[in-house]
C-alpha cells in the first residue's frame, strides 16, 4: 500500500471520525440543553472515550497475543480506537430502537477496515473487550455501590 493511503487510514480517517463524532455528540448536547448541555456532553464523552480507549488498547494487546494479530503502532491504534468509539456512539443516536445494531455493524466494520483484521480477530477482540468492560463494571459497582 502506498504511503499516502496508509497515512489516511492511520491518521486522517481516524481524526475525521473523531471530529465528526465529537461534533455530533456535542451538538446533540447543545440541542437538548443549550451551552451547559454541550459542556456536560463534552466532559462525559471525554471521560467515556478515555476509559473505552484504555480498555481497547489492553484488549488489543490481549487479542494480539491470542490471535497473533497486529494492531500497528500504539499512537495510531489509540487514534483509531478513539475515532471508532466516537463514530459508533454518534451513529447509534440517530436511529432509536435499532441504534445498537447499527453501532455494532459500524464498530465491526471500522475495526476490520482500519486495523486490517479478519472476522475472527474482530470477534475475539470484541469478546475480550466485552469481558474487560463487564469486569470493570462489576468492580466499579462493588467499589461504588451507588452506581447500581
Amino acid at each position: 500500500m502506498s504511503g499516502r493511503g496508509m497515512d489516511a487510514k492511520e491518521v486522517k480517517i481516524p481524526l475525521a471520525l473523531i471530529a465528526i463524532g465529537l461534533a455530533l455528540l456535542v451538538g446533540r448536547g447543545f440541542y437538548q440543553a443549550g451551552a451547559s448541555g454541550a459542556a456536560v456532553e463534552l466532559v462525559a464523552v471525554a471521560v467515556a472515550v478515555a476509559l473505552i480507549v484504555t480498555l481497547g488498547v489492553i484488549a488489543c494487546f490481549i487479542t494480539a497475543k491470542i490471535m497473533d494479530a497486529s494492531f500497528g503502532y500504539l499512537n495510531t491504534a489509540i487514534l483509531k480506537l478513539a475515532g471508532i468509539t466516537l463514530a459508533t456512539a454518534a451513529t447509534s443516536m440517530f436511529i432509536p430502537g435499532v441504534g445498537w445494531f447499527l453501532k455494532l455493524l459500524v464498530n465491526f466494520g471500522l475495526l476490520m477496515w482500519l486495523f486490517d483484521l479478519e472476522v475472527l480477530e474482530v470477534v475475539v477482540l470484541a469478546l475480550v473487550l466485552w469481558g474487560m468492560q463487564t469486569f470493570g463494571m462489576i468492580l466499579a459497582m462493588s467499589v461504588f455501590p451507588g452506581l447500581r
